[in-house]
């Protein structure tokens, strides 16, 4: 579904969730970005949620400098009082080249490790497998490392998430 102006959330998360979507739909990965608040009370008064291709990094040597585009692509939020996340302004037009739909699935805002492959995860590093042994069975598993819904980082990332839960049940 396409972001139009006067769509209404009632929260954050369902507001990302629906940008997100359409951007995986359209292929562009989508990160927030600025947040203006009142000065009565501090509460937020607009969000805008970004093509991960806007702005520039911030120094020669970023790597942002490789990803980052200028582009202008976007849906601002004005946020009411009582929470209403209403849809102000869209600007659709990308100035780069976007995901083809092979490939989709591997950008950031659209990578997931479902609850499935979670405890798949855990249950092989139970087993005593290595994290790269972890990963490569992930890969056997989904039939090839372009079909994994998520790249080995996230998988050596959630294999350190599940570590410090352990030890935060041990102290």
């Amino acid at each position: 579904m396409a972001p139009k102006v006067g769509m209404t959330f009632d929260c954050e998360k369902k507001a990302y969730e629906m940008y997100n979507n359409y951007a995986g739909l359209v292929g562009f990965s989508v990160r927030k970005s600025r947040t203006k608040r009142r000065k009565s009370d501090d509460s937020l008064s607009q969000k805008y949620f970004v093509c991960s291709g806007q702005g520039l990094g911030k120094n020669e040597a970023s790597q942002k400098d490789i990803t980052r585009t200028c582009c202008d692509a976007r849906v601002q939020f004005s946020i009411s009082k009582e929470n209403v996340w209403t849809v102000q302004k869209i600007v659709v037009e990308h100035n780069h080249y976007l995901a083809s739909p092979n490939k989709i699935h591997k950008l950031r805002s659209q990578r997931e490790i479902i609850e499935a492959d979670r405890k798949l995860i855990g249950q092989a590093r139970q087993s005593g497998m290595k994290p790269s042994q972890v990963f490569n069975f992930m890969k056997e598993h989904y039939g090839g490392e372009d079909k994994v819904p998520f790249t080995k980082m996230d998988c050596y990332n959630e294999i350190g998430r599940e570590r410090r839960q352990y030890l935060k049940w041990d102290l």
